[in-house]
């Protein structure tokens, strides 16, 4: 029987049965890290073992290394077959497919032959192929040799495995074709990966790539830009991955790139253009910045399309532009524009990164969710399911999208198990997220219809308060923020601070916000204001299926109060219709007795799981609110009424006497259930007419 040298290999029993024999204490994870580090060479395995016998700290496996430069390779007297080893020893994976693709001998089994003869290598079974694995210390012993004895050669031979690696499918192998392109000082295949793929792999390994990247000769990277600005941020990437390394990341992109945008925006390769720019229109989006961010966006595509029109190819990062110029319309509220820039990235998701497409079809499925289109929201987050990023650096940032939109339709659909789920991958809405706004809506609704209304409004505040005011003010987070501070207001008992935001805050002319308007209104008695707030938003061609149901809703019953029955009926009719498609919450926010009045009125009814639904808890609004009034002239007196000013004082600068100053304050008083000047200045403050 022939007894091949793999056969004399220990096994990870077998090194720890040595260790016993030496008299060495060692774990069997400390056995497997051995093995994995020498393979089964008895003569390095006794070295570690010995050196820790002799008092030696932690794991010594530099003494195996020392063993296998001074008695392993020069053991190994064939030199055709030192050199295959050393050659091949720098494939970052090795198998017998790329031994004969690239061996230089007549006969390319031979090759595979001469590498696998030492036994030093493991045998994998890789579907059609063989993985051969060597130790790491073998591997870099072996490299580090061919590099000494033949520098150009070693240089050579991973251009050759850059080449090879190249044609495979699949990031890792793009990954691998990269190093040895860099390795073998091959720019031209660094610039094509690199063009083709940085945000592809950076995302998937921003350590090794941010490694490659700083590897790089100095003369070498200076004349690529698109590289400079991805060496600073991919080496953030590579230190920190949480929330907050993200957004760190984020931001270096930006400062890398804003000084070539400033210098240099004319002169770069297209690929560059688009990596470089893209990244400063992220920047600006980040820093609240929106309207610089759109101009920015403009002033790019326009070069991008000149470039195109001259018949240079823009790559895979088109659709990362596009992707990039979607959310950019998302957080400013321009759902249209959204729609348009997310369905260009998709259509160019060919060759792209994973992420990119994966992270399209979140954002429409957000998009459409937003607007209660149920069909279309389904249909984008089945298209995010398809795409696997989970190694990706940003995985979590890519389906923040698709967990908002399946939590609004849960909500919609009155599935607080379902909601509940998507909120405890989410959070508050306070984690430094740029999709923040939304998930700090979809959880103070979440608190408005099952839980504490008070805690919710209490956590939408804090989240607001970890976002800068820029991000808090403007776009899509003012309005949803206002919508979502405004209903908790309501549901708390504090209808007149709610009145007051909506007042100062947000578009007048937002179906969004008209249906808090139309609510303190109906609450508060004025039926006729509620009809002409909602007559208006329903006509607006923005307003989704949700406020659209709030709405009709709204409308239905201050008709009815206003004994407009016809018109009661038509709008009740209407709204159950919509609700019964899977919007049922919208109809939870009326009082039961108001429910059955709709219910009577609407040629349509709910089927019975639906209205089991929609019953099963209170309404989250009070039956009624009274709302405080101010005229000019006691809005004056409050003012004044904080200030440390005499009555008399007060008086004189109103220029009136003392007497009608005090009939007007009793006046005051009367109408903030007040009877002291400390009282009404505290019932001013609580009623939001004070800041």
């Amino acid at each position: 029987e022939v007894i091949l040298p793999s056969d004399l290999l220990l096994t990870v029993d077998e090194i720890s049965e040595l260790a016993h024999v030496m008299g060495v204490v060692v774990s069997r994870e400390q056995a497997k890290r051995v093995h994995d580090a020498v393979g089964g060479w008895v003569g390095a395995i006794r070295t570690v073992f010995a050196a820790i016998a002799a008092g030696a700290d932690g794991l010594p496996v530099a003494r195996a290394s020392e063993y296998v430069r001074e008695v392993v390779i020069p053991g190994i007297r064939d030199q055709r077959t030192l050199t295959e080893l050393m050659r091949f020893s720098l494939a970052t994976r090795l198998t017998h497919a790329l031994i004969r693709d690239l061996s230089d001998e007549p006969d390319p089994d031979q090759s595979v032959a001469m590498v696998e003869s030492p036994g030093l290598a493991q045998r994998h079974y890789r579907e059609a192929d063989v993985e051969l694995v060597l130790p790491s210390v073998v591997r870099d012993a072996l490299s580090d040799a061919y590099l000494s004895r033949d520098a150009v050669a070693a240089r050579a031979m991973h251009a050759r495995l850059a080449a090879w690696y190249a044609t495979r499918e699949g990031h890792d192998f793009v990954l691998m074709a990269f190093q040895h392109a860099a390795a073998g000082h091959d720019w031209t295949r660094l610039d094509q990966i690199w063009d083709g793929h940085a945000v592809a792999i950076g995302m998937r390994n921003p350590a090794a790539v941010a490694a490659v990247l700083r590897a790089l000769p100095e003369p070498v990277i200076a004349a690529r830009p698109g590289m400079l600005v991805g060496r600073a941020a991919i080496s953030v990437a590579a230190a920190d991955s949480d929330a907050d390394g993200r957004m760190a990341t984020l931001r270096a992109y930006f400062e890398a790139s804003s000084p070539l945008v400033a210098t240099r925006l004319d002169s770069l390769r297209l690929p560059d253009l688009l990596y470089i720019g893209t990244w400063h229109m992220v920047g600006l989006r980040m820093r609240g910045r929106f309207e610089a961010a759109v101009r920015f966006r403009g002033e790019l595509e326009r070069r991008v399309l000149a470039r195109t029109a001259d018949g240079v190819p823009p790559g895979g990062r088109l659709g990362w532009f596009h992707l990039q110029t979607g959310l950019t319309w998302t957080l400013l509220g321009q759902h249209d524009s959204a729609i348009r820039s997310y369905e260009l990235c998709w259509q160019s998701r060919a060759g792209t990164a994973t992420y990119i497409p994966s992270n399209a079809a979140a954002n429409l499925a957000l998009t459409y969710a937003l607007r209660a289109d149920q069909g279309r929201a389904d249909l984008w987050l089945a298209r995010h399911a398809e795409f696997d990023t989970a190694g990706e650096w940003g995985h979590y940032l890519v389906g923040i999208g698709a967990h908002v939109a399946a939590g609004l339709l849960a909500l919609d659909r009155l599935d607080a198990a379902s909601c509940r789920t998507e909120l405890a991958h989410l959070g508050n809405g306070a984690a430094p997220v740029e999709l923040w706004p939304f998930i700090a809506y979809l959880h103070a609704e979440y608190g408005l219809h099952f839980g504490d209304p008070a805690v919710s409004l209490a956590d939408l505040h804090a989240a607001r308060r970890a976002h800068q005011r820029e991000l808090a003010n403007q776009g899509a987070a003012a309005e949803l923020l206002t919508r979502a501070a405004a209903d908790l207001l309501i549901a708390s008992g504090q209808p007149q601070r709610a009145n007051h935001l909506l007042a100062r805050s947000g578009p007048t002319r937002s179906a969004v916000l008209a249906v808090a308007r139309a609510r303190i209104a109906l609450l508060s008695g004025n039926n006729a204001a509620t009809r002409d707030i909602a007559a208006d938003a329903l006509l607006m061609p923005e307003t989704a299926a949700r406020e659209r149901v709030e709405l009709l809703v709204l409308e239905a019953l201050a008709a009815h109060r206003m004994n407009d029955l016809e018109h009661s009926r038509k709008q009740a009719t209407r709204a159950v219709g919509l609700a019964s498609n899977g919007l049922l919450a919208s109809l939870r926010t009326v009082q039961p007795d108001e429910l059955t009045i709709l219910l009577r009125l609407a040629d349509r009814q709910l089927d019975p799981g639906q209205l089991a639904l929609v019953t099963a808890q209170s309404a989250p609004y009070p039956i009624r609110v009274q709302l405080v009034s101010l005229t000019p002239r006691e809005q004056q007196l409050a003012a004044a009424l904080t200030t440390t000013a005499s009555r008399q004082s007060i008086a004189d600068e109103l220029h009136i006497s003392i007497n009608t100053l005090k009939k007007q304050l009793v006046s005051l008083y009367r109408k903030l259930g007040a009877t002291s000047r400390d009282g009404a200045c505290v019932r001013l403050r609580e009623l939001g007419l004070i800041q």
